[in-house]
């Protein structure tokens, strides 16, 4: 398949690739004779078996959950299972391991150095030297880490688990480039036009006469950014172990975006950064489509709605809605991201979703997006596909309220994004704020409207009062089907009474 539709090797190019791992062939030519692959098998089986004793009834996926939920917070005991014997130092020298590590040793202000191992060494002994500083009482020059030698090569242990998120971390995107047709690119349209075309139908479109107006369009290259603001701290998607929020300067974080192999790499999703960086909110403006915002009642108590994201390749946002039953517009100012979008009625495949009995997503797991794109996407008939959107530098997307939307970025990426409420989606804001048992907070919603624009408060004054009254009902009639039930169970003891 090319390059915009991606699988992970199968039996072409692998053939034993989801088999356990005691039965994988690694690297073993098809032209040997049988008894050289015989004996390589055998070789491959005993280095997994005799180096795992006991742990080798385990699959590769439950010793590496083992060691990241027990072992990702001591480096020291890491390295002596490295020293075990081959099939140890290849789980305990993961790099997933050593990333948790090293953000539990700093979830900020570090400089990420080749790879993870070697940042958990620099941060650790930068640490060290804090400490001892603070009690000598004196400064002490920065201690010498020593490189690692990473070309070590273990001869003979194949695991699948590893080699997949390993292949997609090694993967060049800037080909992965794919779109479909169905979401309009618009420009010089009116309010009222975008409002009987997109808005209240619930339509996605492009925008591309906006971003490109904005003092920010040839100001936020990750250069630029660097240049401007590289001490300034932003905040990561990503929590350490601790549930600590990952940090970063913009300089740490760039030299961090250009230089990382990882999978599922640190993307910064910041909704604070007006506080830590004010001149970036004065340098794009809100699209007067989107200025009517019903949210913006709430004033600081509002739940966060504007962010600036920051990713380089392979990062990104896996299958979500929007919360509280928002719509929202994302404006890209550097690089490419492939977007994949599904209607309400929709639920992607691969999204395990937990719905109540009116129909209401409760809860949902969805995996990361380059993961699901790899080897979800290419097992789906033509008809489950997502409408797929290739982002551009100066495009604004708009997202419908309700809408499912993932999204890749192909490039390094620099965008911005706001989530709004307004009259086209009123009525879901209050449906999700109502069935989330946010009624404090839909209290305090109808409060703030009442003074500030009393049509607002009397819409969402009755739609509570019709959710309330549903309520009641749905209660009475579930009292009234428990009695029936019991009604019914009473009389079939008396015709069991009488037929004895």
């Amino acid at each position: 398949e090319d390059a915009a539709h991606p699988t992970i090797p199968n039996e072409s190019t692998h053939p034993c690739l989801d088999e356990p791992v005691s039965e994988i062939e690694d690297d073993i030519s098809p032209d040997l004779p049988k008894s050289d692959i015989d004996e390589q098998q055998a070789k491959q089986s005993l280095i997994r078996e005799e180096g795992l004793g006991y742990w080798r009834i385990l699959n590769d996926k439950l010793i590496l959950r083992f060691l990241m939920s027990n072992f990702a917070v001591d480096g020291e005991v890491l390295y002596k299972l490295m020293c075990v014997s081959k099939a140890w130092y290849q789980f305990a020298s993961w790099e997933r391991i050593w990333k948790l590590f090293a953000l539990k040793l700093s979830p900020g202000d570090f400089m990420y150095d080749v790879t993870w191992r070697q940042t958990a060494k620099n941060i650790k002994m930068r640490l060290d030297k804090e400490d001892m500083e603070r009690e000598q009482g004196e400064l002490y020059d920065d201690f010498p880490t020593e490189r690692y030698d990473f070309d070590f090569r273990v001869e003979g242990f194949y695991s699948a688990y590893m080699f997949k998120k390993w292949y997609r971390s090694m993967q060049d995107l800037r080909s992965f480039e794919y779109e479909t047709s169905g979401v309009p690119r618009v420009s010089r349209m009116t309010k009222q036009e975008f409002v009987d075309n997109y808005d209240r139908p619930r339509r996605p479109c492009i925008f591309t006469d906006i971003v490109p107006n904005w003092p920010s369009f040839n100001s936020w290259s990750p250069d630029q950014l660097v240049e401007r603001f590289g001490d300034c701290v932003l905040k990561c998607a990503q929590y350490n172990i601790d549930r600590d929020r990952v940090k970063m300067t913009v300089a740490q974080y760039v030299h961090y975006m250009r230089n990382n192999n990882d999978d599922s790499p640190l993307y910064v999703f910041d909704s604070g950064f007006a506080d830590r960086i004010p001149q970036l909110l004065e340098e794009y403006e809100i699209p007067e489509y989107f200025w009517v915002d019903y949210f913006s009642v709430f004033g600081p108590k509002r739940p966060p709605f504007r962010w600036v994201i920051l990713g380089p390749q392979r990062s990104g946002t896996s299958f979500h809605v929007d919360p509280n039953g928002t719509g929202a517009w994302n404006a890209l100012l550097h690089g490419r991201k492939r977007w994949a979008i599904y209607p309400p009625d929709i639920i992607p495949p691969g999204i395990r979703a937990t719905v109540d009995k009116d129909g209401y997503i409760i809860d949902f797991k969805s995996p990361n997006m380059l993961k699901w794109y790899y080897e979800v996407y290419p097992t789906l008939p033509p008809y489950l596909r997502p409408i797929e959107i290739i982002q551009r530098k100066g495009d604004m997307i708009y997202v419908p309220p309700g809408w499912w939307h993932g999204i890749v970025n192909i490039d390094e990426t620099v965008s911005c994004t706001q989530n709004f409420v307004n009259e086209q989606n009123l009525n879901l804001a209050v449906d999700f704020l109502y069935n989330q048992g946010e009624k404090r907070m839909l209290e305090f919603f109808q409060h703030r409207l009442q003074q500030i624009t009393p049509e607002a408060y009397k819409y969402v004054k009755r739609k509570t009062k019709k959710l309330e009254m549903a309520d009641r009902l749905r209660i009475v009639e579930e009292q009234e089907e428990r009695i029936r039930n019991l009604e019914e169970q009473l009389l079939q003891c008396k015709r069991q009474t009488s037929t004895d």
